[in-house]
């Protein structure tokens, strides 16, 4: 009796492996990995989040809903990847979100020198 629940414990444990497996590629090639921040996976940024932003940056797990207009003119960087096609954009409220890898103190130091802050500083 034991050595048929072995023999069924590992057949389980295989289809779990092969549905891990099957949703890691899933994820993978919807270039959502663990690693980064998925859509309302993230939290807000309490200074930086304009309820009518249009666009999303995401730094670590702090998102900052900001306005697309000063970065794009004030910024090279953020000009230069904005103006290119993207291959597959998350939205998220209408907003495109963008995975950025700085850390959220640095994005968010840079964001205050563009975009005027909700909160006195």
């Amino acid at each position: 009796m034991s050595a048929r629940v072995t023999r069924k414990r590992a057949r389980m444990d295989a289809e779990q492996a092969e549905e891990d497996g099957a949703s890691a590629s899933t994820s993978s090639a919807s270039g959502h990995g663990d690693s980064q921040a998925r859509p309302g996976n993230f939290e807000q940024d309490p200074e930086l989040w304009f309820q009518d932003g249009t666009i999303i940056l995401v730094a670590g797990e702090i998102a900052f809903k900001v306005y697309k207009g000063p970065l794009v003119n004030q910024s090279p960087v953020f000009s230069d990847m904005l103006s290119l096609p993207q291959p597959s954009v998350d939205v998220h409220q209408d907003c495109p979100v963008v995975q950025l890898l700085d850390s959220p103190q640095d994005l968010r130091h840079f964001l205050r020198t563009l975009i005027p802050s909700k909160h006195p500083r």
